[in-house]
């Protein structure tokens, strides 16, 4: 899952941390604030990311593949 959290499209903060949880908050807050157009930009680079890590395409050969795998074992 480590794909999901790019700094390029995120602010990651570590598990358990609250006080950076409540700094990166506090950031994106005001950030948002200065640059309305900064959170649809970070959707957007998220979106692209996500997408071509996980195409259509891929999904059908990653299932293709797997069951070419598995039917030989039932058999």
């Amino acid at each position: 899952g480590k794909e999901f959290f790019d700094p390029d499209y995120c602010m990651p903060v570590a598990d358990g941390d609250i006080e950076a949880l409540c700094q990166t908050v506090k950031m994106s807050i005001a950030r948002a604030l200065a640059e309305p157009q900064w959170i649809a930009h970070m959707g957007q680079k998220a979106s692209a990311a996500i997408q071509a890590r996980y195409s259509p395409q891929l999904e059908e050969s990653d299932v293709l593949r797997t069951w070419h795998e598995i039917l030989p074992l039932l058999a």
